[in-house]
């Protein structure tokens, strides 16, 4: 995966296809193989994130995963990062932070390679 990443929300995933991202959500349900998770995105929307192999644990809770974007409601996860269950998360503020940053990246410039 490319190194750079777009943050984004549920809502952004149809104009971001083909492109790599940092997605965050809520684990609604895992398959059975531990291959696939619906994510229940910070601004309600469910998603399909695959993974290329089966995860050895069923991931639970909040997670965040980098991955590229198959269609507006599917995610090929490269990797993942689980929150513990005693870290509460503020969906409102992180939805808040990330409309802020989309909204600025005309703005922010990323480093030339």
């Amino acid at each position: 995966m490319d190194i750079l990443c777009v943050r984004t929300l549920g809502e952004n995933l149809k104009s971001l296809v083909g492109r790599n991202v940092v997605l965050m959500g809520f684990v609604q349900s895992v398959h059975s193989s531990n291959s696939s998770i619906n994510l229940r995105t910070t601004d309600q929307i469910i998603v399909n994130v695959t993974f290329p192999d089966s995860l050895p644990d069923a991931p639970t809770g909040y997670i965040q995963v980098w991955g590229s974007v198959e269609n507006q409601c599917t995610v090929n996860a490269e990797d993942y990062w689980q929150f513990t269950s005693e870290q509460p998360f503020d969906e409102k503020s992180y939805n808040g932070a990330v409309q802020a940053m989309t909204s600025l990246k005309d703005y922010i410039h990323s480093p030339q390679s």
